[in-house]
């Protein structure tokens, strides 16, 4: 199994604590199951491989801790649920597209205004990976979780994202990919809070970009 798939009960308790979540700041019961019903079949799209409800749940184990030192915690688990809600690996504007997608369907649910400006500024911040709040820290640590990994997870990880653009003849793959890579390892630093995983990082993309090139 893909690792980042995920179990029936993994789903149901990521779909509970969404629609918990919707209707304690104020959305009715049914709308907010309905939404959380989109979002989690966007996730389970047959194109995603890394971007996928998996991914969803790593990232809220990995702000569990953190969750404590946010300024607004619901709305960063709501961009959390919505940075990669619109996703084709073809798309150069996913993220532009999913902040637009979390401000159409929050404002559905007639939920506060600075509410849904707080989640879209949250999502969009996931195209740049630069932090213009506290808050956008801890969600870009946790969205790049990944790259600091354990050798064999990164290696899941790097097979899921070629996968994901399979479509993509590999020569171009390769060189598109490690153009990528080598951005982040260009970055001064590519955690905002947790610099202890740097190196752990830096050894993977170095890793994949030799394997790539």
């Amino acid at each position: 199994m893909n690792i980042w798939e995920t179990t029936p009960l993994e789903r149901q308790n990521l779909r509970v604590s969404l629609e918990g979540l919707l209707q304690n700041l104020g959305a009715k019961a049914v709308a907010a199951s309905e939404l959380a019903g989109k979002l989690e079949r966007l996730h389970l799209e047959c194109h995603r491989h890394y971007h996928t409800l998996g991914h969803l749940r790593d990232m809220f184990l990995a702000l569990e801790i953190d969750m404590a030192q946010a300024q607004n915690p619901a709305a960063l688990r709501l961009a959390v649920w919505f940075h990669d809600s619109i996703y084709n690996p073809f798309y150069s504007d996913n993220e532009a597209r999913s902040a637009e997608f979390s401000r159409l369907e929050l404002g559905k649910l007639a939920l506060e205004p600075a509410l849904i400006a707080t989640v879209s500024d949250l999502v969009l911040t996931t195209q740049s990976h630069i932090a213009n709040s506290p808050d956008a820290q801890l969600l870009l640590d946790a969205d790049l979780g990944v790259l600091a990994a354990p050798l064999e997870v990164y290696r899941a990880y790097s097979e899921a994202i070629r996968q994901e653009y399979h479509k993509v003849p590999l020569p171009l793959y390769r060189s598109e990919r490690a153009k990528i890579l080598k951005k982040f390892l260009e970055r001064p630093q590519i955690y905002q809070r947790k610099t202890w995983l740097e190196g752990r990082a830096r050894e993977n993309l170095t890793w994949e970009i030799g394997a790539l090139l």
